[in-house]
């Protein structure tokens, strides 16, 4: 029985966008201030901006901590059936945020240069980097809260809310930098634009949070503590990605500032706010990849995962690959786009990016393979791709640089480079050490006996998918006349979502994902618009003959998608199945 890619395809066409601009809203601001900053006011406060943006990759690094941690939890939960516990998880992780949010508030008010000056040594450009900053950490909610809550919308099954908040937000700010700019206030009003837009977005995401009566994951509950460390856990790794960008950044800027001097710092800055375009697409793309990764992964479906991560390379590698081209071949425009136009620099901006451009499509895929190495439980190896990746940049330019300090664009790529390969040879040892691993990504197979089918719209091939749910279930020992009772309520769910959810449509499918173990369980999911089956019941009593039959029965709307889950409590046979007729 064959298992279709519809729902894993179109759970990630519809959350990508609005993941794409979650990460944008911390990182476009910035890179449109950049253009902004550079073609209005100049180069030096071209690399002012680029020299706060390690305090907004900090923010990033928090927001992944405890949000995207989080959200992921709560994705592995409604995959488990327990979605009782989100609204727990929803409420710590908005007090986290709260409180992270209240001490970079004081440190802006009590001490915005002592932070301005460890972004910065240069003492012509300080008094510049310290007024960003400053308005920055006074504004730190509006960072923190914003990507938080839209997280939480798009597992709530609200991508559209996400998705109009941070566009708003990212509307407002560079159309608002520009007046204040014009107007005449300076860097401080470049970085107050950001704030006031974010804000923005932000106060709409939490009208939204007291407005929708019909969200079933997130109303607040008391006593979440007790997934912190689960939250955390589950954060880490893209966490600890931010926090080390933060590393190289400053490092990186730091050698630069040494051996290439101002004009260097210029062309730095073009070549971080390139990244940064493309880190949008690369962290978007690979933070949609959690909450659905985290709902297969609970559900036991690791042909999902592996049908999701099929598709994240295909879009990586080719969106990436083509921006890559494009910088190679036409690097002035980025220069242009920035400010950058003296002669002299202009040349050799030219020549640093395309240096630099390879770095963008290794960035990526390194960045994948520690998201999906989440994903499939090796979070150990997740850890320590996101704590040296950075370092081998790092490392490599420390060497090269002294040579000569050109050599510090090749940097980029060349520890990128290293990073896959040292990753590589990871994968190559504990799959010789624990032979149940497969592939580069270390699947494993699930230790309670799962099998995923796909059943059409039209239900044109429900028989053959009952056929074979009912053969696998024999086989995990689980006796006949609980087989069909599974059966029966099958063909009744999946009847009333063929008819009042998908409209019989033979191009939509409905996965099926059977569990064996000491509680046997099924679980139906569908795109269909909210519906919940186990509520209609139309002129017949067969939704109610169904609930008498299972052990327990459970809906919930999450990722966009209708999940109906039932079970069979003592459905096991005390003897194992015999292979005599």
């Amino acid at each position: 029985m064959s298992r279709s890619p519809y729902l894993v395809n179109r759970a990630f066409r519809t959350f990508a966008v609005s993941t794409i601009l979650a990460v944008m809203a911390t990182s476009l601001g910035v890179v449109v201030n950049g253009m902004i900053v550079g073609n209005m006011m100049g180069s030096a406060e071209l690399s002012a901006v680029n020299l706060v943006s390690p305090l907004i990759q900090l923010y990033n690094a928090l927001t992944a901590l405890v949000c995207v941690g989080g959200a992921t939890l709560c994705a592995v939960l409604v995959g488990k059936g327990k979605e009782g516990e989100t609204g727990r998880v929803f409420a710590i992780c908005m007090a986290l945020t709260l409180a992270m949010s209240i001490a970079l508030t004081a440190l802006g008010a009590a001490s915005p240069g002592s932070v301005a000056s460890f972004l910065c040594s240069d003492e012509d450009l300080l008094p510049l980097v310290t007024d960003y900053t400053r308005v920055a950490l006074l504004g730190s909610a509006a960072y923190l809260f914003l990507p938080g809550l839209a997280m939480f919308a798009r597992v709530d099954g609200s991508p559209r809310s996400a998705t109009f908040a941070l566009a708003g937000a990212n509307i407002i700010s560079p159309l608002l930098c520009i007046v204040l700019v014009h107007e005449g206030a300076g860097i401080t009003g470049a970085s107050a634009a950001v704030v006031i837009g974010y804000s923005i977005g932000t106060v709409a995401l939490i009208a939204r949070f007291f407005r929708t009566r019909s969200t079933t994951l997130f109303r607040p509950e008391k006593g979440g503590a007790i997934h912190i460390p689960a939250l955390l856990s589950l954060g880490a790794p893209v966490a600890l990605a931010s926090a080390m960008m933060v590393v190289k950044m400053l490092c990186m800027n730091g050698m630069t500032l040494h051996y290439l001097g101002a004009s260097g710092m210029a062309t730095m800055a073009v070549a971080m706010n390139v990244l940064m375009l493309a880190s949008m697409l690369i962290g978007g793309t690979c933070q949609t990849v959690q909450p659905i990764g985290g709902t297969l992964y609970g559900s036991g479906d690791v042909e999902g995962i592996s049908m999701l991560t099929r598709l994240v390379s295909k879009v990586l590698l080719v969106s990436l690959g083509a921006i890559v081209a494009v910088v190679m071949l036409v690097p002035g425009v980025f220069c242009v786009m920035f400010g950058v136009t003296e002669g002299d620099l202009l040349a050799s901006s030219e020549d640093a990016l395309r240096m630099f451009a390879p770095c963008i499509l290794l960035y990526g895929v390194n960045y994948a393979m520690m998201i999906l190495f989440q994903v499939l439980g090796h979070r150990h190896v997740a850890i320590v791709i996101s704590v040296l990746q950075p370092l081998f940049v790092i490392a490599t330019a420390a060497v090269l640089a002294p040579v000569d300090g050109d050599l510090i664009w090749p940097s980029f790529w060349i520890g990128e480079a290293v990073m896959l390969a040292g990753t590589a040879l990871i994968s190559v040892a504990m799959r010789r050490r624990d032979e149940s691993l497969q592939g580069f990504l270390l699947g494993r197979k699930p230790e309670i006996p799962t099998l995923a089918v796909s059943v059409k719209g039209d239900l044109t091939d429900l028989e053959e998918s009952m056929d074979a749910m009912a053969a696998f279930m024999e086989s995990c020992g689980i006796e006949r006349t609980r087989v069909e009772k599974a059966r029966l309520c099958c063909e009744e769910l999946a009847s009333n979502i063929s008819s009042h959810g998908l409209g019989s449509d033979p191009d939509r499918w409905m996965d099926l994902v059977v569990r064996g173990g000491d509680e046997p369980s099924v679980l139906i999911r569908d795109d269909g618009p909210l519906f919940n089956p186990m509520t209609f019941d139309g002129e017949g009593i067969g939704l109610q003959i169904a609930r008498g039959m299972c052990g327990s029965m459970a809906y919930s709307r999450a990722m966009g998608q209708n999940n109906v889950r039932f079970t069979f409590r003592d459905g096991r046979s005390r003897k194992p199945p015999s292979d005599r007729p």
